[in-house]
């Protein structure tokens, strides 16, 4: 087992539990002791396969447990929004963000849309794109149900006191 390590942050260290071909980067807290460093990368190296690493990785998962419907308000009207002007440069950037979501399945085609809303495109730092969609027409016609998030000083009073944290960092979490 060789891990290579590379500092992302004054407070995180970067392990790669992958290979060359296939790196697989995690990130850890510097400030633990050597054996509870160990115990980490041991626990995460043995069990990375649980990780999805890609959007393919995600497959085969049971419907039930991803999909979603919106409840619309009984007198809401459907919009159909014509698309926003964008910038031409974006246009093959964007058709392989689509081509990515429908090949493993988190969106599908229909034949007729009965509410159309207008995609939006949010150029990164890192020079990627991110590719949205404007739902404001359509938020204002669901149903909201008052299953509020926590507030964060009720979420880190929670969890105050405790050694360690794990944080997730859903890529594309929007999806």
């Amino acid at each position: 087992m060789e891990i290579s390590r590379r500092v992302t942050t004054s407070t995180m260290e970067e392990i790669d539990v992958g290979t060359i071909e296939a790196p697989r980067p995690l990130s850890i807290a510097k400030d633990p002791t050597l054996d509870e460093k160990v115990a980490m990368i041991d626990l995460l190296w043995e069990y990375k396969n649980v990780f999805a690493w890609s959007h393919n990785n995600i497959k085969g998962l049971s419907p039930k447990f991803y999909q979603h419907q919106i409840n619309l308000a009984t007198a809401a009207k459907l919009v159909q929004q014509r698309h926003y002007h964008m910038n031409p440069n974006y246009a093959a950037r964007i058709k392989v963000e689509i081509d990515k979501i429908l090949k493993i399945g988190f969106i599908r085609l229909v034949k007729q849309a009965t509410w159309l809303s207008p995609t939006v495109v949010i150029p990164k730092k890192n020079g990627k794109i991110c590719v949205c969609v404007d739902y404001r027409k359509l938020n204002v016609v669901t149903i909201t149900y008052a299953f509020l998030l926590p507030f964060t000083n009720n979420v880190l009073d929670a969890v105050a006191g405790h050694k360690m944290y794990n944080v997730l960092d859903g890529f594309s979490g929007y999806n």
